[in-house]
């Protein structure tokens, strides 16, 4: 999910420099579009072209970089394949070859009957690609994935998966999963089936990410992402003002990208159950404040204030002055003594805290952050990278980066030790003391307005913020 809001704000980015920079020199991008199709055809025989499309994103040499995208496919063994074949423009204008990158897609299992229509039609009129295939013609088409009396109302194919919204007789509708690993399908993830009607948004789906339209315009997106242990789950909401992400310990909201606080943070486990087998498309709630109350935030805490001692143990050597909301789990408790995990357990830290410094459960929504922020060199900096790099640097030889980081990283100044090293934590996992010869620059936290207001009640939040206010703009 995180990825996927980051991919937009970095796609817009990267175009807006890039057209900035355009300068196409008396190129015909036409005729070099013709000469890499030409090209293509002498590498893939026997597959078609259904689609192709030249676009420009990113950059090349300073300039905009163009690219050709080609979707194939061809009918073969009882299935519907799929490929993707890119290639930039820009070095074939420079007199080089034709470097095409190719992505095979999910086959498709075809019924006889499908495969006897498909000879009736274009490749064009069965396959349109976004940022996945998605087809036009139905019936016939992986039906594996459908239960008795089902059909399909869409069907997507992605590099590794077939995705489905399936149908009933009596209108209601869910979705239908399968995993592809090169030569076979899993079992088939089927969600319940819904009274919400709703399509899938092709341009943001695709790549393990689903964005859901529920037909009610008033009520919003909802996300479901397939998940590194194979399973899909709900993972977010977005109701047209504010956007929602579900961790496993959190809903978080990711609005205002205030990834400097974590204000934005309500830390608990949703008690909604977010698996695609069980999730429950009809009892999705929209608004912060509602998915907030359906947290449970047992066995959660915070620092309540800033200079707040941190120790070793019980009447133990403090080891670090915490800044308010530092939060964490409760990992143990001797009287009036709280130990609280900061971070992951495999690669953060445990301290203790008097019982009255800490805030509990609930009581987290009611203290502010405290946390100051690594200052830069001031330039805008959407993702914060300026930051992540001072930060790294400062744990160098401390700091081992996992997958996971590759994309994003949180990073946090949750308190300082007594000898001045600042204490990070970085998305929750790792919390580590900066070394003793690194310096980082501060600066106070903006004041951050929550967005949030408990008070408001369901008639005044949708008179104030709804989606179909802009449909209504559209169509005038």
């Amino acid at each position: 999910m995180l990825k996927r809001l980051l991919a937009l704000l970095f796609a817009l980015c990267l175009c807006l420099t890039a057209a900035a920079e355009e300068d196409e020199g008396g190129l015909n991008w036409d005729d070099l579009e013709d000469a890499a199709l030409a090209d293509l055809a002498g590498r893939v025989e026997g597959w078609q072209v259904a689609q192709s499309d030249t676009s420009g994103y990113g950059s090349y040499k300073g300039k905009l970089a163009v690219h050709t995208s080609v979707l194939l496919c061809r009918a073969a063994d009882g299935l519907l394949q799929m490929k993707e074949a890119e290639t930039l423009l820009n070095a074939a204008a420079e007199g080089e070859p034709f470097v095409w990158e190719e992505a095979l897609f999910a086959p498709v299992p075809l019924s006889p009957e499908a495969a006897e229509a498909l000879e009736t039609l274009s490749p064009g009129e069965l396959i349109l690609g976004e940022t996945w295939c998605w087809f036009a013609f139905l019936d016939g088409l992986a039906d594996f994935m459908l239960r008795e009396g089902e059909h399909w109302a869409a069907l997507y194919a992605g590099v590794d998966h077939l995705v489905g919204v399936a149908q009933d007789a009596e209108g209601r509708q869910g979705l239908r999963a399968a995993l592809w690993d090169g030569a076979a399908f899993g079992p088939v993830i089927a969600s319940p089936m819904w009274e919400r009607n709703f399509s899938v948004n092709k341009i943001h789906s695709g790549g393990g990410e689903l964005e859901i339209q529920t037909d009610d315009l008033s009520e919003g997106l909802v996300y479901v992402d397939l998940y590194e242990d194979g399973q899909w789950r709900w993972s977010g909401v977005n109701n047209g003002y504010a956007i929602y992400i579900l961790t496993d310990d959190a809903v978080v909201d990711s609005t205002w990208w205030m990834y400097d606080t974590n204000d934005v943070w309500h830390y608990g486990r949703l008690t909604l159950p977010r698996e695609l087998e069980v999730f429950d498309l009809d009892q999705v709630p929209f608004r912060g404040p509602e998915l907030v109350r359906l947290l449970d935030s047992e066995g959660w805490a915070c620092v309540r204030a800033d200079d707040t001692p941190m120790y070793a143990a019980p009447d133990g050597d403090v080891i670090a002055s915490c800044y308010a909301r530092a939060a964490g789990r409760v990992a143990g408790e001797e009287g009036e003594w709280v130990c609280l995990q900061l971070g992951s357990a495999e690669r953060g830290l445990q301290g203790w805290f008097r019982r009255e410094a800490l805030a509990f459960g609930p009581e987290t929504e009611e203290v502010r952050c405290g946390f100051p922020v690594i200052e830069t060199s001031g330039a805008f900096d959407p993702f914060g990278t300026e930051t992540t790099d001072a930060a790294l640097a400062a744990l160098e030889g401390m700091y081992e980066p996992t997958e996971a980081d590759e994309d994003w990283i949180w990073i946090w100044i949750i308190g300082r030790s007594p000898d001045g090293r600042f204490l990070l934590e970085l998305d929750q996992d790792l919390v580590a003391f900066t070394r003793p010869d690194a310096a980082l620059k501060t600066c106070p936290q903006e004041e951050y307005e929550m967005p949030l207001d408990f008070s408001m009640t369901d008639e005044e939040w949708a008179a104030e913020f709804s989606w179909e206010d802009d449909y209504e703009d559209e169509e005038e």
